[in-house]
């Protein structure tokens, strides 16, 4: 089954429409941390993604990430995630595989 968001980037997809910011916001919105670490920084994964600090990038210490520092302005509501983790790639790579399949 098809998450509603998907479908909707789908159809902008197959439209030739630009839709890499509704991408991020998204991407950003799926993977929310679920819990806390031990020193109460929400940066624990769980679900579709369970990953931990080391898949956040570092330099917010709202967030205690201890991955790749981050390129660009964070975003307060929400840890940036390290997309240059191998953690992080495979995971997603796995992720649109199992996608791919399942349409």
């Amino acid at each position: 089954m098809t998450a509603p968001q998907d479908h909707a980037l789908g159809k902008r997809r197959r439209a030739r429409l630009p839709c890499a910011v509704a991408e991020h916001v998204v991407g950003h919105i799926a993977v929310l941390p679920r819990a806390q670490d031990s020193s109460g920084k929400w940066n624990q994964f769980s679900g579709r993604y369970a990953w931990d600090q080391t898949c956040i990038c570092s330099g917010n210490p709202a967030f205690g990430g201890q991955g790749a520092g981050k390129q660009g302005a964070s975003f307060d509501a929400a840890p940036n995630v390290d997309h240059t983790s191998a953690r992080v790639r495979q995971a997603r790579q796995a992720r649109r595989a199992a996608q791919g399949s399942s349409q």
